[in-house]
Formats: C-alpha cells, sequence, structure tokens
C-alpha cells in the first residue's frame, strides 16, 4: 500500500538520517513530475548512503526529465562503475550522450563494450547499428548483426531503411534484402508493398505491378489494388484503369481512378456524369446532396462553372449542417471563376461567421483578386486585431505568434511574420527548458520555425534532438526533416486557443 506524503514528510522529519524514506519520496514525486523535489530527494538518499546503486538510477533518469544530462551521464558512469558487467547500463549511458550534442563520439566505445559483454553478438551489433550516429559505422555494425543473425528480419528492415534514406542511387542493391525479408515473413504485406514500391522508383513497373498483383490475388493485401490503378494511371494506360474499375463498381476509390480516366480520355463529361448517378444508386455511398456537390467539381475541373454553380445550388438546398462549409466554399470558388466577386464575398463572409480564421484568409484573397485593396487591406486588418486580442489576453501562448506570424507571411509583412515567428521560438524555448515530458510538438514547431527563420544550423540541431527523443524506435533524420517540413508548425488553421470564444463577426 502506498505512504501518503504527509506520512513520508513526518517519516523523514523523525528519521532525518533514513536514505530509504528519501528514496520512496522521490519515488512518489517522480510518479507526480515533480522532478525536482524527487532529485533533491535522490541526492539526500546518496549522501546519507552512497552505495545507493538503485538510486543513482532513479536519479539519472529525473535528471533526464529536466534535461540536466550533464548530471544525468555523472549518475550512469556511477552506474558503470559499480557494475561494469551490465549492459543496461551502458544502454543508459548512451542514451544522455546522444542527448548532449558534443558527446556523441562517446558512443562508439559503448556500443563495443555492450558487444563485448553480450552473449547474443547478433543483437549487440543490431542495438549498436541502431544507436551510432555515423552512417558507415551504423552499416558496418548492421552487416556484423547479419553474419551473426542471418534470419533476423528486423537487420534487414533497418538496412533497407538506411539505404532509402541515405542512398538512393543504390535502391537496386535492396532488392535482395527484400527477397529475404519475404522468406522470412512471407506473410508481411508491408514488405511486398515496399519491394514494389522500390521497382517503381526504379522505373520497372512491370515488376512492381507483378508483386502487387500477387499481393491482391493471395488476400495479402487488397490495397495494391489502388496500387496498380495508380501505375496504370501513371503511364496513361487509361483502357485499363476502367477495365479493372468496373470489376469493383462500388468501392469508391476505385471509382475515383475511373473518373480520371474517363476525364483523361476526352473529358466525355457524359459518361462522367453517369458514373455518378450509378455509384449513387448502386452503393448508396453518395446522398443526394453529395451528389450534386461532386457533380459540380467535375463540372467545375471542366470548366463549365455554369453548370457547376447550378449542381452546388442543389447541393446546398437542405444540405446537413456538417457539410455547409465545405460546400459554401466551393459555391464561392465558382463564383470566383464567373467574376462574380460580389456574390463570392458574400459566400466568403458568410464562413468568416462560422470559422472566423479559416473564412476571412479567403475572404482577404477574393478581395485582393477582385482589386478591392482598401476592402482587402481592412480585413486584414481584422484578421490581426483578432489574433492580437488573444496575445494580449495571453502573451505566452507561443501558437498564437505561429499563426499570426502566417498569416503575415501569407501577405507579404515579412518584417512583421519573422518578428512573431522569433517570439514563438523564445516562448518554445521556455517551455523546453521546464517542461518534463510530452515535448515534441514543440521540438517540431520550433524545427519548424527555425528553417523559416532561416537558421539552418539550429534547425537540424533540433532535428537531431527529435531523432534521439525516443531511441529505442528512433526514426532517421530524413524522416524526421518529412515530419517536420509537413507539420507547418504544428498548429492547424484553426488553433485551439482560437476556437474558444465562438467570436461571430458583424460586417
Amino acid at each position: 500500500m502506498a505512504v501518503s506524503i504527509r506520512k513520508l514528510n513526518k517519516l523523514i522529519e523523525d528519521n532525518p538520517n533514513n536514505a530509504d524514506y528519501y528514496v520512496e519520496r522521490g519515488e512518489y514525486y517522480s510518479k507526480k513530475y515533480q522532478y525536482d523535489n524527487a532529485i533533491e530527494d535522490y541526492s539526500n538518499a546518496i549522501r546519507i548512503d552512497a552505495n545507493l546503486q538503485e538510486t543513482y538510477e532513479l536519479r539519472a533518469d529525473a535528471y533526464i526529465k529536466v534535461y540536466k544530462y550533464e548530471h544525468a551521464l555523472q549518475d550512469c558512469t556511477t552506474l558503470i562503475n559499480f557494475n561494469p558487467e551490465n549492459i543496461e547500463y551502458y544502454k543508459k549511458r548512451i542514451n544522455v550522450y546522444q542527448l548532449i550534442m558534443n558527446k556523441l563520439s562517446f558512443i562508439a566505445e559503448d556500443c563495443e563494450r555492450i558487444i563485448e559483454l553480450s552473449e547474443d553478438k547478433g543483437e549487440a551489433y543490431f542495438y549498436a547499428s541502431k544507436v551510432y550516429d555515423g552512417i558507415t559505422k551504423k552499416l558496418k555494425y548492421l552487416e556484423k548483426a547479419i553474419e551473426y543473425s542471418p534470419d533476423n528480419y528486423e537487420c534487414y528492415k533497418y538496412r533497407v531503411q538506411l539505404f532509402e534514406n541515405n542512398y538512393p542511387e543504390k535502391f537496386e542493391s535492396l532488392i535482395d534484402d527484400y527477397n529475404k525479408m519475404i522468406d522470412l515473413k512471407p506473410d508481411d504485406a508491408n514488405t511486398y508493398l515496399k519491394q514494389a514500391a522500390l521497382y517503381e522508383k526504379l522505373k520497372n513497373y512491370d515488376k512492381a505491378l507483378g508483386i502487387y498483383q500477387y499481393t491482391l490475388d493471395k488476400n495479402i493485401d487488397d490495397s495494391a489494388l489502388y496500387k496498380i490503378l495508380n501505375i496504370h494511371t501513371k503511364l496513361e494506360n487509361y483502357l485499363t484503369v476502367i477495365e479493372i474499375a468496373e470489376k469493383y463498381p462500388n468501392d469508391r476509390n476505385v471509382f475515383e481512378y475511373k473518373i480520371k480516366a474517363l476525364k483523361a480520355i476526352s473529358n466525355r463529361n457524359s459518361e462522367i456524369l453517369k458514373e455518378y448517378k450509378k455509384l449513387a444508386k448502386s452503393s448508396k455511398k453518395l446522398s443526394n446532396n453529395e451528389y450534386y456537390y461532386e457533380q459540380a467539381k467535375i463540372y467545375e475541373s471542366l470548366g463549365n462553372y455554369n453548370k457547376a454553380l447550378e449542381n452546388i445550388n442543389f447541393a446546398l438546398d437542405n444540405c446537413k449542417e456538417s457539410c455547409y462549409w465545405k460546400y459554401l466554399s466551393k459555391r464561392a470558388i465558382i463564383l470566383e471563376h464567373l467574376n462574380k466577386y460580389d456574390s463570392a464575398i458574400k459566400d466568403y463572409k458568410k464562413l468568416a461567421e462560422l470559422k472566423f480564421v479559416d473564412g476571412m484568409q479567403l475572404l482577404i484573397k477574393c478581395e485582393q483578386n477582385a482589386e478591392m485593396t482598401e476592402e482587402a487591406e481592412k480585413d486584414f486588418n481584422k484578421l490581426i486585431e483578432y489574433f492580437s486580442e488573444y496575445i494580449d489576453l495571453d502573451p505566452d501562448d507561443y501558437p498564437l505568434y505561429v499563426q499570426r506570424g502566417k498569416f503575415y507571411k501569407v501577405f507579404d509583412y515579412i518584417d512583421k511574420a519573422t518578428q512573431d515567428f522569433q517570439s514563438a521560438v523564445q516562448l518554445i524555448s521556455v517551455i523546453l527548458q521546464t517542461k518534463p515530458f510530452n515535448v515534441e510538438n514543440e521540438y517540431i514547431t520550433r524545427a519548424w520555425l527555425y528553417k523559416e527563420l532561416g537558421y539552418t544550423n539550429k534547425y537540424y540541431a533540433d532535428v537531431e534532438i527529435l531523432s534521439s527523443l525516443h531511441p529505442y524506435n528512433k526514426m532517421s533524420n530524413t524522416e524526421i526533416i518529412a515530419l517536420v517540413d509537413e507539420s507547418y508548425g504544428i498548429v492547424e488553421t484553426n488553433a485551439t486557443s482560437l476556437l474558444k470564444s465562438g467570436r461571430k463577426v458583424d460586417f
């Protein structure tokens, strides 16, 4: 039964030289994320008894939580001195080395020690390949891991990942690894799909199609059907796409490929619309309103904006509330195509009443397209004022600065965008110094901001930190860079902090 904090305080007051009570209270504080208090208690316990091996481990973990990596490193080294045969202590120290940029070179020595101590050399070399920083050394360790454990599926999987991220010019050398992975796990759908994707990158479409067809025929992965259709579409084999699609009349994704093929062949509008009617009737996947909305999109893509407007008006009649924003924004876009800016602006103003930030951004762009400069400037100032009011209320809410900075940049106020991005960086940096856990989003956002600001070295430093946050399930730097670049700074168009007001705007 857990002892209450009040009782622990009393026990320590009555027994100030009992190290066990300090350790127990330290563990209590750690569970409550009060790591500084936990560190103080662990330190008191060690002061009383310097041989408390487990306490050094607990304190090292707490130091990591508050980013005091050098202190954690000292405790890890003490643990190794206590027990130089304990592999887990070396792994813990490697974890800390990964968190300190200028300590990465020390990882190699601990990796060699782990390999020396391990009975399973294959697993030890594989671990070393995962944590070591240099790609050349990673691959050397991995070769040794495969030599000792030739049937370790994860080794081949990791080698494929390393080559894909670092040596795209050597893709062809990965085919043997994929074949070995398939031999080891013949029912693993992901391996087949990745091997086929590799053949696609090599432009060997026949091989790719053969693998996708095999996985489809063997019921390994039904998604291979869409890969097949995608390749035929890419190769402009439109009749083949239509022929395959005829076999799956109720599959919405297949239907989309068929529509693309019909469009590409000769803009056969009547056939396209006939397909929508067939789908709506047979599969019941499209409501009447959704059917008209889809027709509006088809007419829009064909440049027949009057027909598109007619259909989107049908879609808007009696549409469900959940679809209203989507249909109304589509109508506004179609009205812009028809140069009916006054009507489009009325729709954008309605959208702004529902989602102020999104609606105002669309409204301002429409006013700019219509060369209504004064109105666009006026509404832009409304949008900025909206963010500024919230920043005044909560000046430490970094997503607000990120959002306002994005809008400044969209509308070419570069200096002001830079100021907001710099403010966001400062706020995030404070959070990262004080927040004990769940900081991935902050690092991703800061990395994105560094890239926007042109701070290349700092951008890559945050990428390295993100790579080391979960060292036992480590993403490659290439994957993290893609994650950061696609995140758009994590904050979505409607930041949570902007949704709390439900504000309606009077025009």
